[in-house]
């Protein structure tokens, strides 16, 4: 089952909307910048909550300001690996260095305990290029597929995994847990993207999301 809210998962959380140990991945991409540094501090609160004991977070992050990002999340969880997504094509300058990679920093809810040796997650990931069909921002569902699919065997072995996208964006996570056959739940406060969310797995908005913030729709591919 795959569905997303409309709303902001900061409320979600304050509201109740969320079981708290309910999940065993949290995985999203953020905005990066300085700017918005509240959202990694609400992402390591919300981790810390709903993440069942040894859960993992993944999330994208932005090398401008990653030591900004670490020390956000670092505050209430366990820091693990930082992965590599490489890059294709010509990506800028950024304070003077070519940007041909991306980092996605992998951490857990302690008491994480010691990771078991199988399955082995890769720290290197060859990007699929961009996917801006559905968001300006959207990340590509394939490049996502090999590395959620190692964490849920981490923490969820020999069960379908319960995944958390709490700003989903354009989707490309979502699609990668549903591909997985992950049960998955999104946020995005955008109304806009959540319209393109809708439209990309082609269902209809149905209720009302559980803090009161906006529409819940079930949705499946």
């Amino acid at each position: 089952m795959l569905e997303v809210r409309l709303g902001d998962f900061r409320r979600a959380l304050e509201g109740g909307a969320l079981e708290p140990g309910s999940f065993d991945v949290v995985a999203t991409d953020p905005p990066y910048g300085r700017a918005r540094m509240d959202l990694w501090d609400a992402l390591a609160d919300l981790s810390a909550a709903v993440l069942r004991p040894g859960g993992m977070l993944m999330a994208y992050a932005g090398q401008a300001h990653l030591d900004a990002e670490l020390a956000a999340l670092s505050r209430r969880l366990e820091y693990r690996w930082t992965l590599a997504v490489e890059l294709r094509g010509s990506h800028g300058i950024v304070r003077g260095f070519m940007n041909s990679w991306k980092p996605v920093v992998v951490y857990a809810r302690p008491p994480a305990g010691r990771p078991p040796l199988r399955p082995v997650l890769p720290d290197l990931i060859r990007g699929s290029g961009e996917d801006k069909r559905f968001h300006k921002w959207g990340q590509p569902a394939s490049e996502m597929v090999p590395v959620l699919g190692a964490l849920a065997g981490l923490v969820a072995p020999g069960r379908a995994a319960r995944v958390l996208d709490p700003m989903a964006g354009g989707g490309g996570i979502l699609a990668a847990c549903a591909e997985l056959g992950f049960d998955c739940l999104g946020y995005e406060v955008d109304p806009r993207a959540f319209a393109a969310l809708t439209e990309r797995f082609r269902a209809s908005p149905a209720g009302r999301a559980a803090d009161g913030s906006g529409r819940a729709a079930s949705l499946q591919e």
